[in-house]
C-alpha cells in the first residue's frame, strides 16, 4: 500500500511539473512576442517619422518653388507695365 501511494505521490509530481513547465513555456512566449510587438512598433515610429520629414521637405520644396514662381510673374507684369509706359 505505502508503495502505491508514494507511487502516486511520484506520478502527481511529474504531472504537477509537466503542467508548470507548460505554463513557464508559454510565459515565454508571449514574453517573447511582446518584445517582438515593441520592435515592430518602433521600426514603424521610424518610418512614420520618416516619412513626416520627407513631406515637409516636399512641402517647402513647393514653398520654394511657388514664391520664385510669383516672383517671375511679378517681374514679368513690371516689365509688360514699362513697355506700355513707353
Amino acid at each position: 500500500m505505502k508503495k502505491a501511494l508514494l507511487m502516486m505521490g511520484l506520478v502527481a509530481s511529474f504531472g504537477f511539473l509537466a503542467c508548470n513547465s507548460g505554463t513557464d513555456n508559454a510565459n515565454d512566449t508571449a514574453d517573447s512576442l511582446e518584445a517582438q510587438a515593441e520592435q515592430q512598433a518602433d521600426i514603424m515610429e521610424h518610418n512614420a517619422d520618416m516619412a513626416a520629414d520627407s513631406m515637409k521637405s516636399a512641402a517647402n520644396a513647393i514653398e520654394d518653388s511657388m514664391k520664385a514662381a510669383a516672383e517671375q510673374v511679378e517681374r514679368a507684369g513690371e516689365q509688360r507695365a514699362e513697355q506700355m509706359k513707353n
